[in-house]
């Protein structure tokens, strides 16, 4: 069998290579860590890479011999919550799990390209209309539906998918492209071979491919003969992916095993995975996440509270690895209440805040200020379009005289875990010293979106007063342009949690704008518009910070903090 980790630059491949979209997109693919110090992203143009605290890129690679078996414990702060079925869930762990067992047409590398999984090439048009993925013919689900993955199971995953009453998460993302009104989803997704499938978009989708990773490819034979079990922990789940589901315990642990017959290959061929087991251990608590890594209970942990890292550093057998990352933390507010529904009054709040306060204190350094849409290490962040708020309490002062708010009283749902509370704290101090009084509500994390999510379909969209009025969090999204702007800022996805809708035009141009010059300008026009709006009270750009054992190999950590086991050992 070849590498086909030898030349990602064969991956995707653009008719008329001429064209800008084309030459940007061949790029875009070019795969893992590069020589040089520039990679291209998927959707087009250059990108820096730099250091570990200023792009997504650390690893525990090193040159040591590949070491086969054993079993990885990780722990992470928070459960899925919901079954382990990756076409529905909503969070950004049940996605990381996904990656355990699942897999996809191509993936992510921590540097943000596109690389192959299932897909061994795609032949994108010049337009970004069409693309023809040729899959691998060596791809197998896991027992008892061990058999050969084709194009037609591509296409019944994306049919479901495409289809409103399934519930897919990722439906949103092919609005207007595959799905959609005068759409066919059975004429926009064809299975054109037994290991050919063609995508006919209905316009162009500049990030098309990188959608493409968050779309995990199952037997639907399972889905069909479990229905609503699917996924449940008395049930189990199937994918293609390096490791199968073997038991789990909600709010407790998830435990996989290797597949033995997993279709990718790492270092010099080797087939994947490397250990025998890996297993997530559920641990809100970060001091006992702490504990459990100084006595080698577990393996990985993360997050790391930033106030941790430096010790954590310090002890014998352990690294600290951070990156910059996808997460915004933020204080969300519900713009039904009068108040919040005042411009003037979320730009006070913004002058308000002491982020330096908040970088130094709550994150001991891990953070940078979180003005923009996008986060400052990003190709579509524009510094000079986002509208900055300096820490100017005068400033807010007088904002909030002019708006007729002098007495403005709110409830906070904080979650009861650094950094949350920390930031919570520092906040409160800031709005009381301009006159707002915040009273902190410590709950569960999983309870500090209240009724935030999925109220579009409401008049007016949005939980009402009564049900929520602001809280503290983060959100974390993809890699990709695309991911930042529609996810968050479009009507109608689901987390777009503050119900903004003044940028729909600009960000449906941007999906369907090729040019890379030509779409910084839109990202640039969003940038400004929604900062300037304030939509939500934009706190920092936390980093990613993990704790890893010293015989713990091959280990990346990527900015949107899942724990990523599929090419990792154990030194024995």
């Amino acid at each position: 069998m070849p590498d086909r980790n030898s030349d990602r630059r064969q991956f995707l491949k653009v008719a008329g290579g001429s064209s800008v979209a084309g030459a940007t997109m061949l790029a875009g693919c070019s795969g893992g860590s590069s020589d040089n110090d520039t990679t291209t992203d998927a959707s087009g143009g250059d990108s820096e890479t730099t250091s570990s605290d200023g792009d997504p890129e650390t690893t525990t690679a090193d040159a040591s011999a590949i070491s086969r078996g054993g079993e990885l414990v990780a722990a992470i702060a928070t459960d899925p919550s919901a079954p382990l079925h990756p076409h529905k869930t909503r969070s950004s762990q049940g996605v990381m799990l996904a990656r355990a067992y699942a897999s996809s047409l191509v993936a992510l590398t921590p540097e943000g390209d596109v690389v192959p999984e299932i897909a061994e090439s795609i032949d994108a048009s010049a337009d970004a209309t069409t693309y023809v993925v040729t899959l691998r013919d060596d791809v197998t689900f896991h027992p008892p539906y061990d058999r050969q993955l084709t194009a037609e199971d591509v296409v019944e995953n994306f049919h479901r998918i495409l289809d409103e009453e399934y519930g897919a998460t990722s439906l949103s993302n092919f609005q207007g492209f595959l799905v959609g009104e005068g759409i066919d989803p059975e004429e926009t997704v064809r299975a054109t071979g037994d290991f050919e499938v063609t995508f006919e978009l209905a316009q162009p989708f500049a990030d098309f491919v990188n959608t493409l990773t968050s779309v995990f490819i199952l037997p639907m034979e399972a889905v069909d003969e479990h229905g609503e079990d699917f996924g449940t922990m008395g049930t189990g789940t199937w994918g293609a992916g390096p490791y199968t589901f073997v038991e789990g315990q909600k709010q407790d642990h998830y435990t996989f095993e290797a597949f033995d017959d997993y279709f990718e290959t790492g270092r010099d061929d080797e087939p994947l995975p490397y250990l025998d087991e890996v297993r997530f251990e559920i641990v809100p608590e970060s001091s006992t996440r702490m504990t459990q890594l100084r006595t080698g209970e577990v393996d990985v942990a993360g997050p790391v509270p930033a106030t941790d890292a430096d010790s954590l550093e310090s002890a014998d057998g352990i690294s600290v690895e951070s990156t910059a990352s996808v997460i915004r933390m933020c204080n969300f507010l519900n713009l039904n209440k009068e108040e919040f529904g005042k411009q003037k009054v979320r730009q006070a709040m913004m002058h308000a805040v002491n982020r330096e306060a908040i970088v130094n204190v709550a994150y001991n350094g891990y953070a940078e200020p979180g003005w923009g849409v996008f986060p400052p290490w990003h190709w579509a962040h524009s510094e000079e379009a986002t509208q900055r708020y300096p820490y100017d309490p005068e400033r807010a002062q007088q904002l909030l005289e002019e708006a007729g708010e002098t007495d403005l009283s709110f409830e906070c749902l904080v979650p009861n875990q650094p950094p949350f509370s920390d930031v919570a704290e520092i906040l409160s101090q800031n709005y009381a010293d301009v006159g707002i009084d915040m009273e902190i509500n410590t709950v569960e994390e999983s309870s500090a979106w209240g009724s935030l999510l999925g109220q579009w379909g409401n008049e007016p969209p949005g939980p009402s007063v009564e049900d929520f009025e602001s809280n503290v969090q983060t959100l974390s999204v993809e890699m990709y342009a695309d991911s930042f702007a529609y996810w968050k800022y479009h009507t109608g996805h689901f987390l777009n949690v503050t119900y903004y809708d003044q940028s729909d035009d600009v960000i449906e141009q941007a999906r369907e704008t090729t040019d890379r010059s030509e779409r910084e300008e839109l990202y640039a026009q969003l940038e400004q518009d929604a900062t300037e709006f304030a939509d939500r009270i934009g706190l920092v750009w936390p980093s990613v910070i993990q704790g890893v054992q010293s015989s713990v190999r091959n280990y990346d950590v990527y900015p949107n903090q899942r724990i990523i086991l599929k090419d990792v050992w154990l030194e024995q």
